[in-house]
């Protein structure tokens, strides 16, 4: 595959796959299409590489604690979940919804905190002492306004 050759030619080594998947249909496991496209894509996966599983789950509901244990959502069966909330997230329920999943054994990785209009490094500070990781994402530290300024921040403060 062109895509990945590349990447190794330029020194990535380690790759996440982390397609799309919502908390309210967690209970039925990792959509059979998913398991398809790794199976088609196992054999074209080039030496140098190696391809991680999860994915990155839309918290569209409370964290479903009965599914805490299944590795096959983590990021390569480790014990980090990426997940993302919808736009309007008010701090104290993301709070909340990061801590349920430390208090299963999970480790909450936030993608892209510096898409929610109530990320500050104050509020971000909360989500890392309850046990959550962020993850930036790089192209919005380049935007001028709102997400740029606080990707910025969020890295100035030592919490990206």
């Amino acid at each position: 595959m062109t895509v990945l050759r590349r990447m190794v030619e330029r020194g990535v080594t380690e790759l996440c796959l982390t397609p799309h998947l919502e908390a309210s249909r967690m209970g039925q496991g990792i959509p059979k299409a998913y398991d398809e496209a790794w199976e088609r894509l196992k054999p074209l996966i080039p030496d140098g590489i190696k391809l991680h599983r999860g994915v990155e789950l839309m918290l569209d509901r409370p964290f479903p604690v009965e599914v805490a244990g299944r590795a096959e959502f983590r990021i390569g069966k480790s014990q980090s979940l990426l997940v993302e909330f919808p736009r309007l997230i008010a701090p104290p329920a993301a709070l909340n919804a990061l801590s349920q999943m430390t208090q299963c054994g999970v480790i909450p990785l936030l993608a892209h905190p510096e898409r929610y209009a109530c990320c500050s490094p104050e509020v971000v500070a909360r989500w890392k002492a309850a046990g959550a990781r962020m993850q930036l994402d790089a192209r919005t530290l380049f935007q001028p306004r709102s997400r740029g300024d606080r990707a910025r921040a969020l890295l100035a403060a030592g919490l990206g």
